[in-house]
């Protein structure tokens, strides 16, 4: 399939940004224009067979993770499959098609890619050739996490280890809810969060559980990571948590204005997390309180917080210290989101940009190149002036996009 080297469907890219934001509000403190600092390199749109209600788009919810040259991204609920795209041009490589949504985020380890659907696949990422299929038939939300030949999944209440090489389960641990987070792995203990209020530490060789830390309300979608000794979590309770990693003491807490679902991220001693109403909440009538937060992670201290104007599911990505760049959605309907670029040290925004559909993911940036994948179906690569690629903890532990040259 070719890619569209076209401007986005609904999208467009503005000198003095696409909306009045809060104390940011009116042009972008800088000399240059939005149009100067990025630009669409490609745009890529899977095949699907629109219905008559004309909402059978194959939605990307998954972080694109970028490896030896291609974008790997799954998509459904319409067209569900894992995909294959040339990082350079856009155009596709191969695709695997399943019977359920692909919202997880595909993990490369050793050759293999490994992804959730219905039920967790491990693919060639060369040519996305089925290895196994597991857990069948799923469905999986969280991401899957790879370390020491064990794959780490969630599937519905349970959290699973699994042999890397052909799927066989080693052992299952189960909690009191749905688990939609996605697991991480450090130091030989797996951490996930849980809808029955709960975020675990489980020893990853056998699967016993270490501690557990109630939280006030659901972990939905927000992925642990974990930096030194210390462990941070947000909730739909509006907090963001830091624990102790050995006994899950808890350390500090952040109250925020609204539900977190977004996955934080440390770089540089900071801890960066948005917040965001959900919009199918009992509350969704309530004031939105959305911002994109900086804090101390040795005390929860603020640094920065930028008033985003849309909900943030989507995990922020640190670009070495040059940016942060994070996606939001707006709350009206699926038709319109954004990508922010904003300085590391104050939370400024240098850029963004609208795209054709809510951005839950987590962006992934190699080289400068931001890739980004829409509710409306489309991948995005946008070129910058940024000179790094993402890192910090959320792509050193492989969890929600990463990339094959972490720093």
């Amino acid at each position: 399939m070719s890619p569209h080297h076209t401007p986005s469907r609904r999208g467009y890219l503005s000198a003095c940004g696409l909306t009045l934001l809060g104390p940011l509000a009116g042009c972008l403190s800088t000399d240059r224009s939005s149009e100067d600092v990025v630009s669409t390199e490609w745009r890529f749109e899977p095949d699907s067979s629109p219905e008559a209600d004309g909402r059978s788009f194959p939605r990307i919810r998954s972080s694109p993770t970028v490896v030896d040259g291609l974008v790997f991204i799954g998509t459904g609920p319409f067209g569900a499959a894992v995909y294959g795209v040339d990082a350079e041009t856009g155009t596709q490589e191969w695709e695997y098609g399943t019977e359920e949504a692909v919202s997880t985020s595909p993990t490369v380890v050793d050759g293999t890619l490994y992804v959730g659907g219905d039920g967790l696949h491990a693919l060639d990422p060369t040519d996305g050739s089925e290895r196994w299929t597991a857990l069948d038939p799923g469905p999986i939300v969280g991401s899957p996490t790879v370390e020491d030949g064990v794959v780490y999944v969630p599937s519905y209440r349970s959290l699973y280890a699994l042999d890397a090489v052909d799927g066989t389960i080693e052992w299952a641990f189960e909690t009191g809810g749905f688990v939609r987070s996605s697991p991480v792995v450090v130091d030989g203990t797996v951490f996930v969060g849980s809808h029955d209020h709960h975020l675990y530490a489980v020893d990853a060789a056998d699967g016993s559980e270490r501690w557990a830390f109630e939280t006030g309300d659901r972990i939905d979608h927000s992925a642990p990571t974990v930096a030194d000794d210390t462990v941070f979590i947000g909730g739909l309770d509006r907090v963001l948590y830091a624990l102790a990693f050995d006994t899950g003491e808890e350390r500090w807490r952040v109250e925020t204005g609204d539900r977190i679902s977004s996955s934080p991220t440390v770089r540089d001693d900071t801890v960066f997390v948005g917040n965001g109403r959900q919009t199918h909440a009992t509350d969704r009538e309530a004031p939105l309180e959305s911002r994109l937060y900086a804090v101390a992670a040795d005390t929860g201290e603020e640094r920065w917080s930028t008033d985003l104007a849309s909900e943030i599911w989507s995990g922020p990505t640190a670009v070495g210290t040059e940016a942060i760049v994070v996606g939001t959605n707006d709350p009206s309907g699926f038709g319109t989101g954004w990508l922010y670029g904003l300085d590391f040290s104050d939370g400024e925004i240098d850029w963004q940009v609208e795209v054709d559909g809510w951005v839950e993911s987590s962006p992934t940036v190699v080289d400068g190149t931001v890739f980004a994948g829409t509710y409306g179906g489309t991948l995005y690569a946008f070129d910058t002036d940024y000179t790094g690629s993402s890192d910090g903890t959320r792509v050193r532990q492989r969890a929600l996009g990463h990339h094959d040259t972490p720093n």
